[in-house]
């Protein structure tokens, strides 16, 4: 996930995403209050897709976003 954190600095926090419920993603990276609304990027080669955009806190220490798709 990439963002901004509350100083308004850059923030990446590497992660994984860890299930799929409905049209949600839950993953495991750290994120901040400040971070909602940021694109969630998976990696192939050097070539990064945005696939979530970050909203919120899921269960545990997980955190969850809306999953982008064509519909």
């Amino acid at each position: 996930m990439i963002g901004y954190d509350a100083t308004k600095t850059m923030y990446r926090s590497p992660g994984y995403p860890m299930s799929y419920p409905t049209n949600e993603v839950v993953y495991n990276c750290d994120t901040t209050g400040t971070n909602s609304g940021s694109p969630v990027f998976y990696q192939v080669g050097a070539i990064y897709y945005a696939f979530a955009i970050h909203h919120g806190r899921g269960p545990g220490v997980s955190n969850v976003g809306c999953r982008i798709t064509q519909s």
